[in-house]
């Protein structure tokens, strides 16, 4: 059964009432919205026709529907929803006692007692009312309905200011009792005090308030997640909700599951009732930043899709990966890994600096936009990315499925194997000195002779002991780089390089560096193809430039407020290949908000588009100034190699500043160089990389890619 489908039957029930509320109206219907919930008769059902999409939705720790839960205590958790954040003075009372009566005689009133208890009961009954009139939806044109919603938060603040100074005075007599539920509602006076002014502040920096959107229905939506949801955020997934189509009562429906599992769009949250989701993996959907659509659920990359199952990759400290072989809907076959969400871990600093949000920073959706983009621009640098649904370990498991990625990093990571001509290891096993000359030689941390395999070790055993006693030293292996020595002539190689440069500065990439890519090459060494791998760190919503992914230019740009450092990306290159040139140009910013798909903020659409329009600019710039490259054999010229920042003699200028006695003025020199290099393009980023590793001074080793077993 699909929402679209839910018809619920409203009936008259004359005694229902809107829980705890005192200053609450009598007559309402079963179903009907009322300050932002549904008004249940007392022990009264829910719609005979929602009883299954009821039944599927998580409950709260008591048990109940939310609509028909009481309005008692402060949220006791992260998860607690803003409803239940203020009591109502019927809660009050019946927690804290009754007020003591007045002493009166013949109708006069001789001394009035509980005073300041009344009027704290009395400010409870005016916050509630504020808060009953903030459930209508406000009215007008866009700008009066945000005039409208200020006006609302100011009510709601008042009474709320009010509360905290009566509950402070309450607090200060020395003869007063329910001293301890007076100070409870204090501190939750002042909770929605600083939501409420938290609120005001994003609603000042919003254009316009949505249609048909009511104040309490978005304060419960912000203070059911944590962190709290941007209002602006808010306000959209409850306008996309109030334009489903849904019957009143529907949308309560899925309103629950969507703050029952924060991160949830409304169209997750139908998917996810519609098909009877299990909440484990509505989780991590939610937690993961994913939406549920048809192709998000394994449709296409699920168990029914694969030819023999599953088979375990490799084992990480933190994941197992798998890898598949799965029949596609067009009769084709695809080789994928499979690699689970865990949640585990913090965002590194690259993706928060540019930034990608901690809690629920869809890493997995980031690698399929950069997939669709690459895909729609057709220039073959970023490897298939979907998302995937797999039985793991006798659970379902949400996860990213990507294809291998062949090839080799500009710098590889850890230890090696060489194969040897026959010559040369008949030399070597002639004199066993050779092979530890080679070793040092080679600055690699040893090396064996095999037969025609020399297998090079390029890591080493690290202690580390945090505490200076000898029983906590930890030992550990550390991996050490070794320069991978491509021919950053190869033309393919520099258009590859470019084109990715090209990509990473439109999805934003900020962690590009060389362990981040692979090269692909034939058994001659000639350079087949690129692939940018681990493409997490795309779209932040701070990159408002695509040249914001260098450490210098966004700095400059944003005079250093905030100052970010881990950025690993380069400029915008000076060079374009004629086919790029043309798809960038013809790509459209509604187009580029499609390929990003559902689970990206609109501030990060946003952000993407912005950097669009400036690298339009820059392409129209390049081709007025002949700097198009129409024919593939022209990226190997010297003409070429200059726009892309190749300079043959940076190794050598910067070994000779490093040879001179240290001054301040020569290592600014230095780091020129090695600026100039990472600025300009990868390409002679590398370029500077493997001149530096192939000197004789060189302090790691250099290895030729066709020399790797």
């Amino acid at each position: 059964m699909t929402l679209g489908s839910v018809s619920a039957r409203v009936t008259p029930t004359p005694d229902a009432r809107v829980d705890g509320g005192d200053a609450a109206s009598s007559t309402r219907t079963r179903g009907e919205a009322f300050i932002g919930r549904r008004v249940v008769a007392p022990g009264g059902a829910p719609p005979q026709a929602l009883a299954h999409d009821l039944g599927s939705v998580p409950r709260a720790a008591a048990g109940r529907p939310m609509a028909a839960r009481q309005v008692q205590a402060a949220p006791s958790g992260a998860g607690a929803l803003r409803r239940e954040a203020m009591p109502t003075s019927t809660a009050l009372r019946r927690d804290a006692g009754e007020p003591r009566k007045d002493w009166t005689l013949m109708g006069m009133t001789l001394k009035r007692q509980s005073t300041g208890y009344q009027a704290v009961l009395g400010g409870l009954n005016t916050y509630h009312r504020a808060a009953e009139a903030s459930g209508t939806p406000p009215t007008g044109d866009a700008a009066a309905r945000k005039l409208e919603v200020g006006r609302q938060l100011q009510a709601l603040a008042e009474p709320l200011h009010a509360l905290g100074t009566l509950t402070e005075s309450y607090l200060s007599g020395s003869s007063h009792g329910r001293k301890e539920a007076l100070a409870q509602l204090g501190v939750q006076a002042g909770t929605e005090r600083g939501q409420l002014e938290s609120l005001r502040g994003q609603l000042a920096r919003m254009d316009e308030w949505p249609a048909d959107v009511n104040l309490a229905d978005v304060r419960e939506l912000v203070g059911s997640t944590t962190p709290a949801m941007p209002l602006a955020q808010a306000c959209e997934a409850l306008a996309g909700l109030r334009t489903s189509g849904l019957a009143a009562a529907e949308q309560r429906v899925v309103l629950d599951k969507m703050l029952a599992f924060p991160g949830l769009d409304h169209v997750s949250a139908r998917q996810a009732i519609a098909g009877d989701m299990a909440d484990t993996l509505v989780s991590q959907y939610a937690a993961s930043g994913t939406p549920i659509r048809p192709e998000t659920t394994g449709a296409t990359f699920g168990d029914a899709r694969l030819q023999g199952g599953l088979a375990k990759l490799g084992s990480g400290a933190i994941n197992t990966v798998y890898k598949g072989l799965y029949n596609l809907p067009d009769g084709g076959t695809f080789a994928g890994v499979f690699k689970p969400f865990t949640g585990t871990g913090e965002v590194p600093a690259p993706g928060t600096q540019s930034g990608i949000p901690q809690q629920r920073p869809a890493m997995e959706m980031r690698n399929v936009a950069v997939h669709r983009i690459d895909s729609h621009l057709g220039l073959g640098v970023a490897p298939r990315a979907e998302i995937g649904l797999h039985q793991v370990g006798g659970e379902h498991r949400l996860g990213l499925v990507m294809s291998f990625a062949a090839g080799h990093s500009p710098l590889h990571t850890g230890d090696y194997t060489v194969r040897l001509e026959p010559a040369q290891a008949a030399l070597l096993r002639s004199d066993a000195d050779l092979v530890k000359h080679l070793g040092s030689a080679m600055h690699a941390q040893g090396v064996t002779l095999e037969g025609d395999l020399l297998k090079v070790v390029n890591s080493k055993e690290v202690e580390t002991n945090e505490t200076g006693r000898s029983q906590d030293t930890v030992i550990t292996r550390q991996e050490l780089d070794t320069v991978v020595a491509f021919d950053m002539r190869d033309p393919l190689l520099r258009e590859k390089l470019t084109d990715l440069q090209w990509l990473d500065a439109l999805c934003g990439q900020v962690d590009r560096h060389a362990h981040n890519y692979l090269v692909q090459t034939a058994s001659d060494g000639a350079v087949t193809g690129v692939t940018g791998i681990d493409n997490d760190f795309a779209f932040g919503s701070a990159l408002a430039h695509p040249n914001d992914i260098n450490v210098g230019a966004h700095n400059r740009r944003t005079g250093g407020d905030p100052a970010v450092s881990a950025f690993k990306g380069c400029l915008m290159p000076d060079v374009i290949s004629a086919s790029t040139a043309r798809k960038l140009l013809a790509l459209t910013p509604g187009k580029l908000a499609e390929l990003m798909g559902p689970g990206l903020s609109r501030a990060e659409v946003s952000a993407a588009q912005s950097r669009l329009v400036a690298i339009q600019q820059h392409v129209t710039g390049l081709r007025e100034r002949g700097q198009v490259v129409g024919d593939p054999d022209d990226w190997a010229s010297d003409t070429v190699g200059e726009l892309l920042g190749v300079q043959p003699d940076s190794a050598d200028r910067h070994a000779a500043l490093a040879a001179l006695p240290y001054s301040k003025a020569n290592v600014v020199r230095m780091e020129a160089i090695t600026e100039q290099a990472h600025d300009a393009s990868y390409v002679s980023r590398e370029a500077l990389m493997v001149e530096q590793g192939a000197r004789a001074d060189a302090m790691r080793p250099i290895v030729y890619p066709t020399d790797f077993l």
